[in-house]
């Protein structure tokens, strides 16, 4: 008797047996076997599930309820496929399989009948499908970070139905051999409905990479791409372990992956060293650069803004651009500084005193593949930005008499009325006096120094520069209204005269019989001609060959000779 019915494949079950010895003589030790049978007909060609050794049985005794645990034919057993599948089968024994024992009658050991020697009972769950990937391999090899490819597969059905349903296959890129669901998900395609014992043909998914610099990359070798079949789970299936992991070139493939890493900037410090700054002024600016990547990064620049807001961006006002060679992966620049001069007084950019930012832009050139773009700027305060009060951005005229002192920067003055004293210092400034008779000096830098109304004295250079005061700058002077005069030189030297090309002074509106212009000397040191192509139009003033001014205006009767010049 099978004691639990119906029966699955697989599994473990009890059959109870009593033995008799019906004949006139003990018969020494024996063995039963157990058997599976498709039919209600036991013998030695069907399926063995086991045997037992037994004690000799006294003549005319009996065994007594006996139980042996035996095991059905796993799912998909030749067994079953053999007999159909699920259904009717037999379970019996064959006492004295081994013929051990002289017997009266050795036609009685088996097949006496239903719940005498054997049990006929119904067993399910004998076939299932059974799914694996039998072929893959990457098409095109070796691979670089990115790339797209094709990845050329097989799956099987090794079981005994059909899946019944189109099942998923979902690819993974792994750093090991053991691929699973937790590695890179690459992508996935549907196989349809796949029958018992069938192939599907070759197949192929294209796939791609991860980028360079992807977390996923622990740097450039060999990796693994591979599938795991049914990743769905949708077929209950005879082994749910073979899905995957069954071979190189089987459910996988090894390739040489190169081309991983990317740079990575990123600023870790940014602070101006002294504040308050006045407008004008020069400061040092310290920060320390990241390369937080897998790559060096090849030169690159980084430029230094200032903004009226904590959001550093191209539209601020550009205060400097420094160039830093290649940064090796993972390491840094330590502490850099760099000296930035902040606008000058009434620049445009101003808006009013206050609290400002100045900030990195990292690789503002786009040298650097990075593998994040975004973290060039705007980290944070002291990381790559520093907050910074700002003061005296503006002196305004008062319509008195105004001194004004510019700075290094460019600044812009207007005097409004009075007689004004305005001197700009350094940078390219633009001056302007208003209504009255102003003095006004453009200092070193390219200037714009306009007298407007009122009789004005106009200097384009710093006075006190004892060498070739005016040296690399060019200078425009506006008289405007009034009488006015231009100074080209002192009593102790010209102006403009460092040999060179590139420094003269532009006098605009020159009026004749009004205005004046000032050189160092006498006329016999000086000549008057036509400025070389390529300059600006007019008259020009010439000590020796150099060029120390182009005069535009009322130049036709223009004279070293005339009430136009005097000499220091």
């Amino acid at each position: 008797n099978v004691v639990l019915e119906p029966q699955t494949a697989g599994n473990s079950f009890d059959f109870d047996y009593n033995i008799s010895n019906i004949g006139g003589a003990a018969t020494g030790n024996y063995t039963v076997s157990f058997y599976l049978s498709g039919n209600d007909f036991i013998s030695g060609a069907d399926k063995s599930l086991g045997s037992v050794s037994l004690r000799s049985l006294a003549a005319g005794a009996t065994t007594g309820n006996l139980t042996t645990r035996l095991t059905m034919p796993g799912v998909n057993d030749a067994f079953w496929l053999a007999n159909g599948g699920n259904g009717d089968y037999t379970v019996g024994m064959i006492i004295d399989s081994a013929n051990t024992v002289t017997e009266s009658n050795e036609g009685n050991n088996r097949n006496q009948g239903q719940l005498i020697d054997f049990d006929t009972l119904v067993v399910n769950g004998t076939t299932a499908a059974d799914l694996v990937g039998s072929s893959s391999n990457v098409v095109q090899e070796p691979l670089t970070a990115g790339a797209t490819f094709d990845f050329d597969y097989v799956v099987q059905n090794l079981g005994g139905i059909s899946t019944g349903q189109p099942i998923k296959v979902s690819f993974y890129l792994s750093s090991n051999a053991t691929i699973s669901s937790a590695d890179y998900f690459l992508g996935e395609a549907t196989v349809g409905n796949l029958a018992a014992g069938a192939s599907t043909a070759a197949l192929s998914k294209q796939l791609t990479l991860p980028q360079p610099g992807d977390p996923f990359w622990t740097g450039n070798g060999t990796y693994h791409i591979g599938m795991i079949v049914d990743s769905g789970n949708v077929v209950a299936e005879a082994n749910e372990t073979n899905n995957r992991n069954r071979g190189d070139l089987i459910d996988r493939d090894a390739v040489l992956i190169t081309g991983t890493q990317k740079a990575d900037l990123l600023a870790t410090l940014g602070n101006v060293i002294l504040e308050p700054q006045n407008a004008g002024s020069t400061f040092t600016f310290e920060f320390d650069i990241s390369n937080q990547g897998g790559l060096a990064t090849g030169a690159f620049d980084v430029q230094f803004y200032l903004s009226s807001n904590s959001t550093i961006s191209t539209s601020d006002q550009l205060l400097g651009t420094t160039t830093l060679s290649s940064l090796s992966a993972n390491s840094s620049t330590g502490t850099l500084t760099v000296d930035l001069t902040l606008p000058g007084i009434n620049d445009s950019f101003w808006q009013g005193d206050g609290t400002y930012y100045v900030g990195t832009l990292i690789d503002s050139g786009n040298a650097v593949d990075e593998s994040n773009e975004t973290n060039n700027r705007n980290r944070g305060l002291l990381l790559d930005y520093d907050d910074l009060v700002v003061n005296k951005t503006a002196q305004i005229g008062r319509r008195e008499n105004d001194d004004f002192i510019g700075t290094d920067a460019a600044d812009f003055f207007q005097g409004l009325r009075g007689d004004d004293d305005i001197f700009g210092n350094g940078g390219n400034d633009i001056l302007r006096g208003g209504r009255g008779d102003d003095d006004i000096v453009g200092g070193r830098g390219s200037d714009i120094v306009n007298g407007e109304r009122g009789d004005d004295f106009l200097v384009g250079v710093d006075t006190a520069t004892t060498i070739n005061p005016g040296s690399n700058q060019i200078d425009r002077l506006i008289g405007g209204l009034g009488d006015d005069t231009f100074f080209l030189g002192n009593s102790n030297q010209s102006y403009y005269t460092d040999t060179t090309s590139t420094d003269y002074a532009i006098i605009a509106d020159y009026t004749a019989g009004e205005d004046l212009i000032v050189l160092h000397g006498n006329a016999n040191s000086y000549s008057l001609g036509t400025p070389a192509a390529g300059l600006p139009s007019g008259t020009g003033i010439f000590q020796g060959n150099e060029l120390v001014a182009i005069v535009q205006g009322d130049t036709a009767a223009l004279s070293l000779t005339s009430g136009a010049f005097g000499y220091l």
